[in-house]
């Protein structure tokens, strides 16, 4: 191939040479121009690209701390209903001790007063 650019060149005068390098000169230029330019605009893209997936990790990220959140609230929730309802239950072979609530409202007497307390 470069050998039919030299016979090309050569069949040629000075300064239609002189004209076809810079023509080619311009040429390559412009590609490489093209070439770099397409560069950038795919690593801007890529660039913009990251961003946006970062940006959507960040968002499902705090979504899903939020729902767990939620969940782990409901779930403490139930325990705490369940610790309770246990609470109301006396455990097997143990007496059975009046609540502070339930020791209030027990009416005492006072001589010959009664006094609900």
């Amino acid at each position: 191939m470069l050998s039919r650019l030299r016979h090309w060149l050569g069949s040629r005068s000075n300064a239609a040479n002189h004209l076809g390098l810079r023509i080619l000169a311009v040429f390559l230029a412009l590609n490489a121009l093209a070439t770099a330019w397409a560069w950038h605009a795919l690593q801007q893209g890529l660039r913009q690209e990251e961003a946006q997936v970062a940006s959507i990790t960040q968002n499902l990220a705090l979504s899903m701390d939020q729902k767990l959140a939620t969940e782990v609230g409901r779930i403490d929730l139930s325990l705490q209903a369940v610790a309770d309802e246990l609470r109301r239950y006396p455990r097997p072979g143990a007496e059975r001790e009046p609540s502070s609530r339930s020791r209030r409202r027990q009416p005492t007497e006072t001589g010959s007063l009664r006094h609900s307390g």
